[in-house]
């Protein structure tokens, strides 16, 4: 069933192995729980595959990986900046900072930015 099935990711071969393993009782489901907690913990960055997108992968690891190294660095908002309008990214006690992520990404392509 697996192998004739043309599963995409989330549902892919290996959520039919999951659930066919909790299923024939070969795991139960708080067991699959700590397996998938534990694997997450030991590989935080696995979200960063799922983005498909050059800014997706600016807006939603680069900044939020240097914000981490860094919690006086501020996200854009009118607040902050009144006349800010998008042209940069972050902001430190008055200095501007552009976040560029995926300099090497071929635009062309229609494959996913992790590709």
């Amino acid at each position: 069933m697996v192998e004739e099935d043309q599963a995409i990711f989330p549902f892919n071969e290996y959520e039919h192995l999951i659930c066919g393993l909790i299923d024939k009782g070969g795991m139960s489901y708080d067991q699959y729980i700590e397996i998938r907690t534990e694997y997450i913990s030991e590989n935080p960055n696995l979200r960063i595959f799922e983005i498909s997108t050059p800014r997706g992968f600016g807006e939603k690891f680069s900044q939020t990986y240097i914000q981490g190294k860094c919690s006086k660095l501020k996200t854009l908002s009118k607040k902050i900046d009144p006349n800010y309008s998008g042209e940069y990214d972050l902001w430190l006690d008055g200095i501007t900072i552009e976040v560029k992520a995926s300099r090497a990404v071929d635009s062309d392509s229609e494959e996913p930015l992790y590709m």
